[in-house]
């Protein structure tokens, strides 16, 4: 089995083709059985606004993005598994029906309320569910959820660390040395050296393959992985073996089938 960990799905964001009918023929050609999804950014808060603050608007486009992104998992040809993206509202109602959690900013845009009773209420519902986070964001903010009020929670840093303050810095810190951390190896930025580096400092075990879909696609990902030359158990790790023990509310998926039979209809 080979799972996408990275992909960003949804059908408000018109920058790029992130539907489910979108990225079934991209999971095909790469010979993958199915995808960690999640909503794109725009469907979650205004990244261009650092001083976006929430409206009607937005709640309401949250709300579509994420019953679609659920709708997914039992009506699509692929083992969908939905992460839940975590924004300001904290909005911790529903949590079952996710896998796991996406928690998302950079630099120059708008921040969470770390601050917050509603963060910390959060953290403990992820807590409680035993969610792992995709975590993407600055550095110090990275440090703080991790080494602090993230505590005992499990943290995938995508990218390599390339928008976490880079994978050099990473590295030269020896950040990957926390038992509850893994990467990914998603989009363009991380090259196979990288990649082999990683492995060969921290093993197999603590890597995930995924494409960063629409930035990169799952066969060109998946063609590093395997121009590495691993031994067969660590690729399997890698393409699945990882993911699959950090995911959580798992349900039995139908076997896949050709994506020219009907899939869910546009809405």
């Amino acid at each position: 089995m080979i799972i996408d960990c990275h992909v960003h799905c949804g059908e408000l964001d018109n920058s790029a083709p992130q539907t489910y009918e979108d990225i079934a023929p991209r999971l095909d050609e790469a010979g993958v059985d199915g995808a960690v999804c999640f909503s794109p950014v725009m469907e979650i808060y205004d990244r261009f606004d650092p001083d976006f603050q929430d409206n009607k608007y937005w709640q309401k486009r949250r709300e579509h993005s994420r019953e679609y992104l659920c709708s997914l998992r039992n009506r699509t040809n692929h083992r969908i598994y939905p992460f839940h993206f975590v924004w300001n509202d904290f909005d911790t109602s529903n949590l079952e029906r996710y896998c796991g959690i996406k928690w998302h900013r950079h630099a120059n845009e708008p921040e969470y309320n770390y601050d917050s009773p509603e963060c910390a209420g959060m953290l403990d519902a992820i807590r409680e569910q035993g969610f792992v986070i995709l975590l993407e964001e600055t550095y110090g903010n990275t440090l703080r959820l991790v080494d602090g009020i993230g505590k005992g929670i499990p943290f995938i840093i995508p990218h390599l660390g390339y928008l976490n303050g880079g994978i050099r810095r990473l590295l030269n810190e020896d950040f990957w040395k926390r038992e509850n951390t893994y990467a990914d190896m998603s989009s363009e930025t991380s090259s196979a050296a990288e990649i082999k580096e990683f492995i060969d400092r921290y093993g197999p075990h603590r890597l995930l393959y995924g494409s960063d879909y629409p930035f990169s696609t799952s066969l060109a990902r998946k063609k590093v992985i395997e121009e590495l030359n691993l031994p067969a158990a660590d690729e399997e790790l890698i393409f699945s073996g990882n993911i699959m023990r950090l995911l959580k509310n798992v349900r039995q998926a139908k076997p896949k089938v050709s994506t020219n039979d009907k899939v869910i209809p546009r809405t």
